[in-house]
């Protein structure tokens, strides 16, 4: 995966090589919030449910042709996913309920790098991007959560909790996966003022198992976002 990583990289920054010569180039902003939850495999009951948070980026796109760009957009994303679960048991004289209650923070440096088509749309103008995007963790794994314990309808006991993972007991420092979305740019003046939805498809195990049989968790996600880009250099 590393060597893949690698090759698609240097393909890459080749493509801007080769087009820098004759490309608009424009920079801006993005900001949004990330829909995350976390996939796993292997996993008996657990189901993530989804979790808001932010996430903010530059811009640096390469406009190789009216229709065609390349776009790096160097940023910060929070990830993770929210977990509740409910168990209820009964005996001959008592009802015991058992809420649990959680989430998964992870707090990520990220670096998509999307290929955009860019379609005329009369006044307004489409975005459909795709390609790959890499994330490194920017501090450890947070997790928080509570817990109830009811009998017969009445609250007997709460606790809460909140516990940092690093090491070997956290997650693996970084990430890599595919980014796909669409969208449309409305042009003002020389700014394009933008919005987008995208889902993130993260493609490694989170942790460092290996037995064929252990758990797997993979990051998620969909975004939407809204962001402004500015020529800069040659028109």
């Amino acid at each position: 995966m590393k060597k893949t990583t690698l090759l698609s990289a240097a393909f890459l920054f080749s493509m801007f090589a080769a087009s820098t010569s004759s490309a608009q180039m424009h920079v801006g902003l993005r900001a949004g919030a990330n829909l995350s939850t976390l996939a796993m495999e292997n996993a008996d009951g657990a189901v993530f449910k989804t979790r808001v948070a932010p996430n903010v980026a530059v811009l640096f796109n390469y406009q190789i042709s009216p229709s065609f760009s390349i776009q790096a957009e160097p940023g910060f994303s929070q990830r993770g996913a929210k977990l509740e679960n409910t168990t209820t048991l009964n005996d001959n004289t008592q009802t015991y309920r058992y809420e649990l209650k959680g989430k998964t923070i992870l707090n990520y440096i990220e670096m998509p790098v999307l290929a955009q088509y860019r379609p005329s749309l009369g006044k307004l103008e489409g975005i459909v991007s795709l390609g790959p995007e890499v994330r490194v963790l920017a501090k450890p794994q947070v997790l928080k959560g509570g817990s109830k314990v009811y009998i017969n309808g009445n609250l007997v006991e709460e606790n809460t909790a909140e516990e940092v993972l690093s090491g070997d007991d956290g997650p693996r420092k970084f990430d890599f996966g595919l980014v796909g979305g669409a969208g449309v740019a409305y042009p003002v003046g020389n700014l394009r003022i933008f919005a987008e939805a995208r889902y993130h498809f993260g493609l490694l195990n989170l942790f460092k198992q290996t037995g064929s049989d252990d758990v797997k968790v993979y990051n998620r996600a969909g975004s939407v976002s809204v962001g402004v880009l500015v020529p800069v250099g040659r028109r």
